[in-house]
């Protein structure tokens, strides 16, 4: 069986791979002036989180024991970015959470059908707006 340790670097290689091509079709999806960064760096847990934005951070939050031969684990998908302007933050996060949610939808067949999209409030600091974005989801995995 992964282990959910196993199971968040799995996500993390999955979203380097895919969040980039998922932001470029939200993005085309809206059409206007407002673009998604790449990301500039992916951490799995939160104990870096200071420095380069947009930041990705998966976090493990729970592990669930289904049945002798199934575990659910629950994880945090929190992105971080940074800016001038608020509205264009919070436009940035919506469609974040969005491409968030494609690839992990299209990726993972047990992860659950909608996952809960928590947006906390901008806050700055040296006049610089940060606004973050956590996506909550459960996957089940079987054992071996």
């Amino acid at each position: 069986m992964k282990d959910i340790e196993t199971v968040g670097q799995e996500l993390i290689t999955l979203f380097e791979s895919d969040l980039g091509s998922a932001f470029d079709i939200v993005d085309s999806d809206k059409g206007d002036s407002i673009a998604l960064d790449d990301i500039a760096k992916y951490n799995y847990g939160a104990d870096d989180v200071a420095g380069n934005y947009p930041l990705l951070c998966v976090i493990s939050l729970r592990e669930t024991q289904v049945t002798e031969q199934s575990y659910t684990y629950s994880y945090s998908v929190e992105l971080y970015l940074t800016g001038d302007d608020s509205t264009d933050l919070e436009k940035r996060c919506n469609r974040s959470a969005r491409a968030i949610k494609s690839v992990l939808k299209t990726n993972y067949s047990g992860v659950g059908e909608v996952p809960s999209i928590e947006y906390p409030p901008v806050f700055s600091r040296n006049n610089v707006l940060f606004k973050g974005v956590a996506v909550l989801f459960n996957i089940l995995v079987a054992t071996d």
